[in-house]
């Protein structure tokens, strides 16, 4: 997160300078003048990526169709439509998409709302209402109801977890078979 502190700090920096040299400047009337995507004491962004990575492979990319970040604020960044690359030490990629999303710098964290959908390398797709993913850690959680199937059987789960290693874990769930119900506490997905 060191890189993503800089970039906004230059940005803000570079945008409070030129606010002060147009503050010495005398009056324009042209509209060409106005700085585009700042309003008041918020940045606002199209198409901004965030992006680290680790010596021993693992990596994350967040992009967006928009951001919204106040200069000066707690560090908050609420993204809309984002998405997610998680890459994992052992090579394995995740990939999460949503509606919108809250960018917590200073916690090195990511909340997704609406419609999020976690996809794995094998092409597995897990529909989620909600995650919250820690970017020190590349670790994953979702707290709410997911759906997804195995094979053609479909899995219920209350919780899911992906831990260090890029596995994904339900918690307390069902695989709906057609001989009957399968509970489980814990179950690793492939």
């Amino acid at each position: 997160m060191p890189k993503i502190g800089k970039f906004i700090g230059a940005a803000a920096g570079a945008l409070f300078a030129a606010a002060c040299f147009a503050a010495a400047a005398p009056p324009v009337r042209s509209e060409s003048a106005v700085v585009p995507g700042l309003s008041g004491t918020t940045l606002k962004m199209t198409n901004p990526k965030y992006s680290s990575g680790a010596r021993d492979g693992r990596h994350y990319e967040v992009t967006a169709a928009s951001a919204t970040q106040t200069i000066g604020g707690d560090g908050e960044t609420k993204l809309e439509q984002p998405l997610v690359e998680l890459g994992f030490a052992n090579g394995s990629v995740l990939r999460l998409s949503g509606a919108t999303g809250l960018l917590r710098q200073n916690a090195d964290s990511l909340s997704i709302r609406g419609n999020v959908v976690l996809t794995a390398g094998s092409g597995r797709i897990i529909e989620l209402d909600d995650a919250t993913i820690d970017l020190r850690n590349n670790t994953l959680t979702s707290e709410t109801h997911i759906e997804t199937a195995l094979k053609t059987e479909p899995i219920r789960a209350h919780h899911l977890e992906v831990d260090k290693s890029g596995m994904i874990v339900l918690v307390y769930g069902a695989i709906i078979r057609p001989e009957g119900v399968v509970f489980f506490d814990r179950y690793a997905l492939e």
